[in-house]
């Protein structure tokens, strides 16, 4: 499955964007939604994956949005492992509800070795995930090859692990056909919420060719 990434889109546009595809993930910190307009995107709360890169300025903000999220019973909630601290009573409350977890952790500056890497993953057991999500920098094959490995010990639908960079777009193809359940694609190149991130025509059309 393909999930649109939203990010710097308009309303409307999200509109058509959720009603066209069964999953979209909704870059807070990257939509200029007013409350009623967020509200409005929470009525498909099943196609919804709800996530914010949180800072000092909009912790409040993000607080306020995962609530509401959770209320409407949105499919996922995506919660960076750095702040699980600060939404345990969130994850508590959450769990063995409609709306799943994904527990996600980004390096941008390297792809660590295979034991930090499962050093990480243990960190995120500890809040029972339904998906864990690895995104590490590629330098080199080397470094997508270690992210894939990743798929082995651990089952089908569970992981969504792949690489950023330039190189990082060949991880995106290949996560799909290692088992990741769904891999974040575009929009259109405007709305590009990473700069290896292909669009979703791209990465359909990708697909079709290796299959």
């Amino acid at each position: 499955m393909i999930c649109i990434s939203a990010g710097n889109i308009g309303f409307e546009k999200l509109i058509e964007i959720v009603n066209q595809y069964d999953l979209v993930e909704l870059r807070l910190d990257l939509l200029k939604l007013s409350g009623d307009e967020y509200s409005e995107l929470l009525k498909y709360s099943q196609k919804l994956i709800i996530t914010c890169r949180i800072d000092n300025d909009n912790r409040d903000y993000a607080v306020q949005s995962y609530e509401k999220a959770a209320e409407s019973g949105v499919r996922f909630i995506d919660i960076d492992l750095g702040e699980v601290h600060n939404f345990k009573y969130l994850i508590d409350n959450i769990e063995n509800k409609i709306t799943g977890l994904i527990i996600s952790h980004h390096d941008f500056d390297k792809t660590p070795d295979l034991k930090e890497i499962y050093n990480i993953i243990s960190q995120m057991e500890i809040m029972k995930p339904q998906i864990y999500k690895l995104c590490f920098k590629a330098s080199g094959i080397d470094d997508i090859i270690r992210t894939l490995m990743i798929y082995e010990k651990y089952p089908k639908n569970q992981m969504v692990a792949f690489n950023l960079g330039d190189i990082g777009t060949l991880s995106r193809i290949l996560a799909l056909k290692a088992g990741a359940p769904f891999m974040y694609a575009a929009y259109d190149e405007d709305s590009k919420t990473e700069m290896s991130q292909l669009t979703h025509n791209q990465l359909r059309e990708l697909l079709k060719v290796i299959e």
